[in-house]
């Protein structure tokens, strides 16, 4: 892993996660359940993409 590869590799390995058992994992944890949406592939791939 390099500094110009970690972003991509990070990602392939995110794709590859159940969303839906990582939903239910951190749900207890949040304030606010519409914080949840904030607990996926695509808000995670927005930020590395910066």
């Amino acid at each position: 892993m390099t500094s110009q590869n970690w972003r991509t590799q990070v990602l392939e390995h995110l794709a590859t996660h159940n969303w839906q058992q990582a939903h239910e994992d951190v749900l207890p944890f949040l304030e606010k359940q519409r914080d949840l949406e904030l607990v996926s592939y695509d808000s995670l791939k927005k930020l590395l993409r910066r």
